[in-house]
């Protein structure tokens, strides 16, 4: 199954929206715009201290690769690096 580009994005936000991202600037749902350069960091930081069985990050990598199919560059510390500035940043590493 092929999906087009904005349904990529909707998987993209959605998945984002399961790891508890909240855009800053509009203090709701992310847009392919949010900033989420330090968000994948932030989330890793918290499950780590607290010890947390399942790790979002990972979640959000594995969900991820299992809803949109592809060999795309992507590993969980890019994520972490903070290699994308937003989620629009994200589609394009995984359409490329």
């Amino acid at each position: 199954m092929n999906l087009t580009s904005k349904q990529k994005m909707r998987i993209i936000l959605d998945e984002l929206k399961k790891t508890l991202f909240i855009d800053p600037e509009t203090d709701g749902d992310p847009t392919p715009e949010s900033d989420i350069t330090t968000w994948f960091q932030r989330i890793d930081d918290a499950d780590n201290a607290t010890n947390a069985p399942i790790k979002r990050l990972d979640l959000f990598y594995m969900d991820i690769r299992a809803r949109i199919p592809g060999d795309y560059p992507l590993s969980p510390q890019d994520l972490v690096d903070g290699e994308f500035a937003t989620p629009q940043d994200l589609l394009d590493r995984v359409e490329s």
